[in-house]
C-alpha cells in the first residue's frame, strides 16, 4: 500500500532465511558437518494489538525507511499495520503463530 515502487526492506532482515533445507545447503557448502535442526512452534496472543503494531513500525530501522521515503505518516503506516494484524489474526483475541529454527553442526 506504501510506497509501492520502493517497499522498505528492513523486514526481509530477519524473515528472509527462514527455510531450513536452504541453511542447511548454506551450511554444508560452508564447510560444516552433521547438521541438524530443530524448529519450535508456539501461539503467542497479542495483549495490546494497538502497542503491538506501533512496536512493529517505531521499534526497530523500519521507521528510518519510513522517514526516508517521505510523503506518509508513521502513523499511517500503524493503523494499516493494525488493520492487516486484525484482517489476519481477528478483531479479538488475537493470537499469532511464532517459529524459530536453531542449527547444530561442526567444522569439517
Amino acid at each position: 500500500m506504501f510506497f509501492p515502487d520502493d517497499p522498505p526492506g528492513f523486514y526481509h532482515v530477519p524473515f528472509h532465511y527462514g527455510d531450513p533445507e536452504l541453511v542447511r545447503g548454506d551450511l554444508a557448502a560452508g564447510g560444516w558437518s552433521d547438521i541438524e535442526h530443530e524448529t519450535i512452534q508456539l501461539n503467542k496472543t497479542i495483549e495490546d494489538p494497538e502497542a503491538f503494531a506501533t512496536a512493529l513500525v517505531f521499534g526497530n530501522p523500519l521507521i528510518d525507511e519510513i522517514k526516508e521515503r517521505g510523503g506518509v505518516s508513521p502513523e499511517d503506516v500503524v493503523a494499516e499495520m493494525l488493520s492487516g494484524l486484525h484482517a489476519t489474526f481477528g478483531p479479538n483475541d488475537m493470537t499469532m503463530p511464532l517459529s524459530a529454527t536453531t542449527f547444530v553442526c561442526h567444522a569439517s
